[in-house]
């Protein structure tokens, strides 16, 4: 009997996350919105060719792709390349309300940023969306990005967007 738990009670958020072209081109990726969700975890990773220091600031706001104030959110990186035998070893959390990417730790590397959802709360604001924003200022190479909505409120079979809005 196939199994597909951790499918059913988390969302993969791929396609239109992704960093598709060139890490200095810098984005706002899509929104997030975690009305369903009370956990997202966004995980970069870098190509062999990835160079330079990309900025990633974590902008919460009421509607789909407003950018209103940016949250505090953890991170952490692999400490070796994805060649090595621990490449799956992450540096000590972190607490910040922006990252920058080091050449060091995003080429050959990974980037795992969380949040919560109680963490969208900005100078008694309460935000739903959640846009990942990634400065120009890398100079070369390819950042993927992909996002998991975890610990949903109300788990289903199958799961609804996150990317979607539902007034639109």
């Amino acid at each position: 009997m196939p199994h597909a738990k951790f499918s059913q009670q988390n969302i993969i958020i791929y396609g239109t996350i992704i960093v598709a072209d060139n890490y200095n081109a810098g984005m706002s990726m899509d929104s997030i919105n975690m009305a369903l969700y009370d956990h997202c975890t966004l995980i970069l990773v870098g190509d062999v060719a990835a160079a330079g220091a990309g900025i990633v600031t974590l902008m919460a706001g009421l509607t789909n792709a407003a950018e209103t104030a940016a949250i505090t959110f953890s991170s952490r990186y692999t400490t070796t390349d994805v060649a090595s035998v621990t490449a799956d070893v992450l540096s000590a959390p972190d607490a910040a309300a922006t990252l920058t990417l080091t050449e060091a730790n995003i080429k050959s590397g990974m980037y795992v940023m969380e949040w919560d959802a109680q963490d969208m709360t900005v100078a008694g604001v309460t935000y739903q969306w959640l846009t990942p924003v990634l400065s120009a200022a890398g100079t070369a190479g390819i950042v993927t990005a992909i996002a998991i909505g975890s610990e949903p409120r109300y788990a289903k079979n199958i799961m609804p967007s996150a990317i979607l809005d539902p007034e639109a």
